[in-house]
């Protein structure tokens, strides 16, 4: 499935169904249209005012709430963005003893 963040690609799409989704700290609805193309449009509050955005990034989360991926595909997606932080942590650390070691001549 695609997504799009451009509302004029709306027009004329069948909607196959919505759904209400909690997206980080706001509210938002999740499309889905018959074409499988989808659009999430979030919910924001500034001040007094409230404004409606396409949202533009959509986190796997949100697409596992709109049934657009299954939860196998949810679970190793984020097993595998685990392994990648764990390694780009265990990178920064190597680079900073290797710094450390040259700082303190060992």
């Amino acid at each position: 499935m695609e997504s799009f963040t451009d509302v004029q690609q709306m027009e004329g799409k069948t909607v196959k169904y919505a759904k209400y989704i909690t997206i980080e700290c706001s509210d938002g609805i999740g499309i889905v249209f018959e074409d499988d193309t989808y659009v999430v449009i979030e919910g924001s509050r500034r001040y007094s005012e409230t404004d409606a955005i396409l949202s533009p990034k959509i986190d796997n989360l949100v697409k596992f709430d709109l049934g657009i991926i299954t939860k196998e595909e949810y679970n190793t997606l984020t097993k595998d963005y685990a392994e990648y932080v764990k390694a780009e942590e265990k990178k920064h650390e190597l680079k900073l003893l290797e710094n450390l070691k040259k700082k303190y001549n060992h």
